[in-house]
């Protein structure tokens, strides 16, 4: 067994080869093998199965070594572990500190016009967008900030030479006070935000997040409906590529008594994460037959 967790603390890899595979594999492997359901297994074995899953990840990431604590970091991330009470209420404290500046900014802007006065932030949008990329820089402007950006980074940006996304975040990090990204990739944001030595703002990353408008259909909810919790909530489409609608049930698992309708064609259903999260946090109703099968009269919220 010390022979195995060497191997994934210590190993490092030149020869590094493409599989389709992810950092899960890795963990998934080290688990089965810690079950002993490789009694027999070598250890050999063992290395030239788990080795090609860590070629992936280090490839990826353009790392040289791996540690088994990464290992088990990753999979609490993932898996979304429970946090802790006391996790749960700071965040809540600071979206309310969010919400309740929002609310001051609104009824007085011109007290605020100057609130990032000598800031430069950047905006980097490696995919297209309109009212993502023009709110956000309509903002930065109203707050008296200069501005950076690059419209279509994928084909207008070193990118097309084979800059890589790390090298450009290395640089560009040094010419803001702030970069709001959004990427095709769904850990774009992560990737970026462990080489910035400023702050990354995600703004869309693939498939997967997409938390500046959650954090603004959230605000719109608490405005309407006075709260964020004992909500009954609709949420409507194409739930496997809805990015917001992933990043507002994250947000709404911290609040209490959140119920969940969702309804789509069979194809678009909810990725299984996110079913594990509300099925935690709150309760889900799936539907897949047409508006008809919901009561409209019972929901608070219709998304």
């Amino acid at each position: 067994m010390r022979k195995q967790k060497k191997f994934l603390e210590e190993t490092k890899y030149r020869d590094l080869t493409d599989y389709n595979v992810t950092f899960k594999d890795v963990y998934n492997e080290w688990l089965e093998f810690r079950r002993n359901k490789f009694k027999q297994t070598t250890f050999y074995a063992f290395k030239t199965r788990i080795k090609k899953h860590i070629i992936t990840f280090l490839e990826k990431y353009k790392l040289h070594y791996i540690k088994i604590n990464d290992v088990l970091k990753w999979r609490d991330n993932i898996l979304n572990i429970n946090i802790t009470l006391q996790q749960r209420n700071r965040i809540i404290t600071d979206l309310k500190e969010i919400f309740d500046l929002a609310e001051l900014v609104k009824a007085n802007p011109k007290k605020y016009t100057n609130a990032l006065d000598g800031k430069v932030i950047t905006t980097l949008f490696f995919e297209p967008s309109t009212r993502t990329r023009l709110s956000f820089e309509s903002a930065i402007q109203r707050l008296g900030a200069k501005l950076i950006s690059t419209e279509n980074a994928k084909s207008n940006s070193s990118s097309t030479k084979g800059e890589l996304l790390e090298d450009s975040i290395r640089v560009i990090s040094g010419y803001s006070d702030a970069i709001i990204m959004r990427h095709s990739y769904n850990d774009a944001a992560e990737r970026a935000a462990k080489l910035s030595t400023v702050p990354i703002i995600n703004a869309g990353s693939g498939k997967g997040e997409h938390p500046t408008q959650s954090l603004l259909d959230a605000y719109t909810i608490r405005s309407k409906k006075g709260r964020l919790d004992n909500l009954k909530i609709a949420i409507l489409g194409d739930l496997i590529q809805g990015r917001t609608i992933h990043s507002l049930i994250n947000l709404f698992s911290l609040y209490e008594n959140i119920e969940f309708y969702a309804l789509s064609m069979k194809h678009l259903e909810l990725p299984e994460k996110y079913v594990k999260i509300i099925e935690n946090k709150g309760k889900l109703t799936t539907k897949s037959k047409g508006a008809c099968a919901l009561n409209i009269g019972k929901l608070n919220i219709i998304i």
